[in-house]
């Protein structure tokens, strides 16, 4: 039996008593319904993600209420990823500007403009050049999310009811009309004029 360092055990010990502190699994879940991560928990905390796993799933009532935080954690995320876009794509982008109509230093924007700058440029005599986020690409976004826009794809081409039975019976049917259409010049001469 390989013997535990001083070390090892004080670090076993420091993360025992971490995790058995009344209703730590609580604060764990708030904190990863939040949009955080349990390897950074793990890492802050000083122990490796894999006890504090370990301690998860030891308990069903514990594993059931961390997988309800992931499923929390699914839901901040896309609310705050819809957010964001809709930030973007409403942005004013006059509120970039001073009444002077000069460039306003990024900590005086507000918010919601600073986050819609993609970039910016100066130039050799001091121009500043800004480039936003594109917006008409976070207006599609938001609008694929809500379902607003339905692509089709049409298909071409014959499906009969022999060719459906056949696949269902998992035979191979060429999809080839018995008459098929040409179109366009049938010759040669036809396809010089």
């Amino acid at each position: 039996m390989p013997s535990i360092s001083l070390q090892e055990s004080s670090r076993w010990l420091k993360t025992n008593q971490w995790l058995n502190v009344r209703n730590r699994i609580d604060e764990i879940c708030a904190y990863i319904s939040s949009g955080n991560n349990l390897i950074d928990l793990a890492n802050n905390a000083g122990f490796e993600y894999a006890v504090l796993m370990g301690w998860i799933n030891k308990d069903n009532a514990r594993r059931k209420m961390y997988e309800v935080a992931l499923q929390d954690r699914k839901e901040w995320m896309v609310q705050t990823l819809l957010r964001e876009l809709h930030g973007i794509s409403t942005a004013d982008v006059r509120k970039a500007f001073g009444d002077d109509g000069e460039l306003l230093a990024m900590c005086d924007m507000p918010d919601e403009v600073a986050r819609a700058i993609a970039g910016y440029d100066v130039d050799a005599e001091g121009s500043v050049r800004v480039k936003f986020v594109d917006r008409l690409r976070a207006m599609e976004l938001l609008g694929k999310n809500l379902q607003m826009f339905v692509e089709k794809i049409e298909h071409m081409g014959k499906v009969t009811l022999e060719h459906i039975v056949a696949g269902s019976m998992g035979e191979a049917r060429p999809m080839v009309s018995a008459n098929p259409v040409i179109e366009g010049p049938t010759n040669v001469a036809e396809a010089a004029e």
